[in-house]
């Protein structure tokens, strides 16, 4: 199982820039993996934010090779 669970409120990561801007947020509504060579990793993300495809918010986009290390934990504040 990778780190991120369902109900996990996810961003693209941040490097340490300040100021760097946030692409993309969601919550992960499904995770499964597929035997596809070595296991693949794949979510569905209820994408609650989305600065590049806008018209995306509010769909569920299913992600296949989901690669966590260009993600991270939203920090509710």
């Amino acid at each position: 199982m990778i780190k991120f669970k369902v109900g996990s409120l996810i961003r693209t990561k941040i490097e340490a820039f300040e100021g760097e801007i946030v692409d993309c947020e969601g919550i992960i509504v499904k995770y499964w993996k597929t035997p596809e060579g070595t296991y693949l990793h794949n979510i569905s993300l209820f994408v609650t934010f989305d600065r590049t495809f806008p018209q995306d918010v509010g769909t569920i986009q299913n992600l296949h090779g989901f690669k966590e290390s260009r993600w991270e934990l939203k920090k509710i504040t």
